[in-house]
């Protein structure tokens, strides 16, 4: 088969593989994705003296917990608060100087509730406190409580990544938007603007749902919640024990809801309830996610005060066979994962590692940055030429010096130079042999593909370049290398390369050897226990790194190539005894 005909079949097996890797990658990528982000503040309480915690992020937290939904969290909080409702989810507090607080007070005929501000945070939560992972996730929540604590906007303008733009995934955003449409007045009362603020007409959008109730729509001119309804993916208006209305996509009229029919012992967050369990209804394909939204908001205002809102996730489950199946799912998901998840991820991350220094270990040197003032030399002579040595075996010997040493930092830039090597070439290493220029250089040409694929990031330090005898030339060399996985990872591997000279000065043959995996924290296994692969003894540096072999070729009027090769022409007296390069003094040139 001629080159051209092995390279292109490489080449196709090769986009093969990478096709299956990034389809296996993207299938991974949507299974990781989270399922819910929600945002916004959580709040004290204070009700007849008495403090609870509360915040419709809060109350949203313990509806999907009832019905197994591990949710991004991200909320503001002063040091010391109550968290414990998101004790299943993942939660990212930032500090602030206070937690929202709100203090309760109801009229004497018991049905109308007024609120006062006490207490608020000095922040404003928006996309840029949550983490990147959490930003992908399938539904947004956001729960505005007070003016300023959270810029909706942010999140509905929030540029999508470049796969979900590809692959036209729309992240839904559903918005409890009573906090946009609350003022203060300087006492903290809580008091309905009469028409939609500015921060909720800009959060409106083909993505977004919007969630209010009557208490703030009311007040609004005729004919506005239709309009707005219009701009939006959807709308709801809670009534209360009358239920919801609800407003489609290219519907003009709003349907009702009815409400379940409960003894109601609280209203405190039945909105908030409603709000989470209709965008995961709708996330989940239910074909009327308001019905499922309704009965969820009936087991909350069923519920006394006291024990919100850390009790609706057991009312849900007690009466919702859905949440009872996503409950049962989530304990024998957890037990599988101590059981073998967290083992098996242990030894993925370890294969990984292993499976990366085996393709790293077919070269002698892989790097993306070489500093020629960390290259070593320390040639060695044996004695003088020999007869069949040809009269340019000097010149290519330094020739290929300074090829492996200028080039070898640029493998995944730019092809080799194989002048320096014959024809039949054979490469070794301890798994794999072949011979020929030609393989040698599909070699090269495959590091450099695999090299960019599966690694974020390369470099090699050259510990040392040096000739044991005339015809053999070794370098000993570290690679660092930091795959293109998920979690942290680096793997670090030593070896050395010896390349051996025929009596030409060309290079005849490639041996890659001591070639090991240092056993970094990360990375220590049964798996590589199995390997046999232990630490390797670092080298011993120059104390300062290049300076003698640069002072020893300026003193001899040449560069360091130019003075190995006078070494090699000279006699030594011993008979093989090792040349000792220049005393090396602090500060050198």
């Amino acid at each position: 088969m001629s080159w051209g005909g092995a390279l292109a079949s490489g080449s196709r097996r090769l986009a093969l593989a990478a096709f299956v890797v990034a389809l296996c990658g993207a299938i991974l990528y949507e299974v990781l994705r989270p399922t819910l982000l929600l945002v916004g503040d959580i709040t004290t309480d204070v009700v007849d003296g008495k403090t609870a915690l509360g915040g419709a992020i809060s109350y949203a937290a313990a509806v999907a917990s009832a019905y197994g939904v591990r949710a991004c969290v991200v909320t503001a909080a002063a040091p010391g608060a109550d968290l414990s409702v998101f004790a299943v989810h993942e939660l990212h507090v930032v500090p602030t100087a206070a937690t929202l607080t709100f203090e309760h007070t109801y009229t004497w005929w018991g049905n109308k509730r007024k609120l006062r501000v006490s207490a608020r945070p000095n922040m404003t939560l928006a996309a840029q406190h949550v983490p990147p992972h959490c930003r992908r996730a399938r539904t947004v929540l956001l729960g505005p409580l007070a003016p300023g604590d959270l810029d909706a906007t942010s999140f509905v303008t929030h540029q999508q990544g470049l796969w979900d733009r590809w692959t036209g995934f729309q992240q839904a955003v559903g918005l409890m938007a009573q906090g946009l449409q609350r003022s203060l007045d300087p006492t903290g009362r809580v008091a309905s603007l009469r028409q939609p603020s500015e921060a909720l007409l800009a959060a409106l959008g083909p993505r977004t749902t919007v969630f209010l109730s009557d208490v703030e729509t009311e007040v609004w001119a005729p004919g506005t919640v239709r309009a707005l309804a219009a701009r939006s993916a959807r709308w709801l208006v809670t009534l209360g024990e009358h239920g919801a209305d609800e407003w489609l996509p290219g519907v003009n009229a709003s349907r009702r809801l009815p409400a379940q029919k409960v003894d109601a012992a609280d209203t405190n967050g039945a909105g908030d309830t409603f709000a989470t369990a209709y965008m995961l209804a709708l996330a989940a394909g239910a074909r009327d996610p308001g019905a499922a939204a309704n009965w969820a908001a009936g087991r909350a205002v069923a519920l006394p005060q006291a024990c919100k809102p850390g009790c609706v996730t057991a009312a849900i489950l007690a009466g919702s066979r859905w949440a009872r199946w996503g409950a049962w799912q989530r304990t024998v998901v957890r037990a599988a994962h101590a059981a073998v998840g967290a083992p098996a991820a242990a030894s993925a991350r370890a294969a990984a590692a292993a499976a990366a220094m085996h393709t790293q270990q077919l070269c002698s040197g892989l790097s993306s940055a070489l500093h020629p003032a960390g290259v070593q030399l320390e040639p060695r002579q044996t004695g003088g030429p020999k007869k069949d040595r040809s009269e340019d075996f000097y010149a290519n010997v330094g020739s290929a010096i300074r090829t492996l040493r200028d080039e070898t930092p640029l493998l995944f830039q730019r092809d080799l130079t194989y002048d320096i090597y014959r024809d039949d070439i054979t490469f070794r290493d301890p798994r794999n042999a072949f011979a020929g220029k030609r393989n040698y250089r599909i070699l090269f040409w495959s590091l450099r593909f695999h090299g960019r694929l599966f690694f974020r990031h390369l470099y090699v330090d050259v510990q040392r370049i040096w000739q044991p005898e005339e015809q053999q030339i070794r370098m000993r060399w570290t690679v660092h290398g930091i795959p293109r996985v998920p979690w942290n990872a680096e793997g670090i591997f030593d070896g050395v390369s010896t390349f051996r000279l025929d009596g030409h000065g060309k290079i005849y043959e490639h041996q890659v050897d001591n070639v090991i995996l240092r056993d970094s924290p990360m990375l220590r296994s049964p798996l590589f226990a199995g390997l046999n692969l232990l630490p390797m003894p670092q080298p011993v540096q120059q104390p300062c790194p290049g300076a003698c072999a640069r002072s020893a070729a300026s003193a001899r009027g040449g560069n360091a190539v130019e003075w190995l090769a006078s070494l090699q022409q000279g006699a030594l007296s011993d008979g093989g005894a090792r040349m000792a390069a220049p005393p090396c003094q602090a500060g050198a040139p």
